[in-house]
């Protein structure tokens, strides 16, 4: 869905009031939920459960009073990665102005946005938050630019690299030794012989740890669907149909599978008629009487 963005500082705000109503809106329906089932989210997102937490969340400051010049600025939006409850972390941004602020003795409260298990849910989230009131230009946010990426890694395979960045490489590498030791192309060559062997009660013990966390099984909070909670958190719980915070890659890798097996099945099905002959209008068949010998 594309938002059209207004320079105004009044429709902003209006923008920034029906985005709170649908958060409100949002935390409605999450604690709609049965509080009493095992895998509430609370369960779900516990640390036993999970060793990272990913969630989005907004500063809002307490006492806007002292910034000077009647300063419009009130919130910060960015995300998180935690191991424990986002709720109680006590993380405050990275933000080089937020940091001085509260050094200053500035306080803020925080609001968590979303919670997501893997990291571009959570970066693809700060997308489309910062997107929809343009933070980087929003008077009212202290963020200072638009997150933009869902990943931060550089793919040069094709690239031709120019004379002056293959010089000024050769520059910064000349000196460094091309080749290892003796003894450390030795220790490379026996890499192997250096292998610990597992003792009988340690495969059993990881044996036995393995089939408990893959016999054991969870609800999905989002659609009711149960499944072995590994595989639940490796793929479902961010790219469920129901969840609110569902990625548009997901949507879109649906949308694919969907039509590749539309395609397939028309494949299979044979066509209506091919391998019968319907009788002319009018006319009736009948079974033949054996032949009498």
């Amino acid at each position: 869905m594309a938002f059209r963005l207004h320079s105004s500082f009044q429709t902003t705000q209006n923008q920034l009031q029906q985005f709170l109503t649908f958060l409100i809106e949002l935390k409605t329906r999450i604690k709609a939920f049965s509080p009493q089932s095992e895998n509430s989210f609370e369960t779900l997102f516990s640390k036993n459960k999970l060793k990272i937490l990913r969630y989005t969340y907004r500063l809002k400051i307490n006492n806007p009073t002292v910034l000077a010049n009647n300063d419009p600025r009130r919130y910060y939006m960015g995300y998180r990665n935690c191991r424990t409850n986002p709720t109680v972390d006590e993380y405050w941004s990275s933000s080089d102005i937020i940091q001085t602020m509260i050094r200053a003795g500035v306080t803020f409260s925080k609001k968590v946005l979303g919670v997501f298990v893997k990291n571009p849910s959570a970066l693809d989230a700060e997308v489309r938050y910062h997107a929809y009131l343009n933070v980087g230009n929003n008077p009212v946010f202290f963020n200072q630019a638009n997150q933009t990426s869902t990943a931060f890694t550089y793919d040069n395979t094709g690239r031709v690299q120019t004379p002056e960045s293959n010089a000024a490489r050769s520059a910064a590498l000349m000196g460094r030794p091309r080749n290892h030791s003796a003894a450390g192309l030795e220790a490379i060559a026996n890499y192997q012989l250096y292998e610990r062997v597992r003792s009988f009660e340690e495969i059993q013990t990881l044996s036995e740890n393995a089939r408990a966390r893959n016999s054991e099984m969870t609800t999905c909070p989002f659609c009711g669907k149960s499944g072995q909670n590994v595989a639940f958190r490796r793929w479902h719980f961010d790219n469920c149909l129901h969840n609110p915070n569902c990625p548009t890659e997901a949507l879109e890798i649906r949308r694919q599978l969907a039509e590749q097996a539309r395609a397939r099945n028309k494949q299979k099905s044979p066509k209506a008629g091919s391998n019968s002959q319907n009788p002319v209008e009018g006319q009736t068949t009948s079974p033949q009487a054996p032949e009498q010998s």
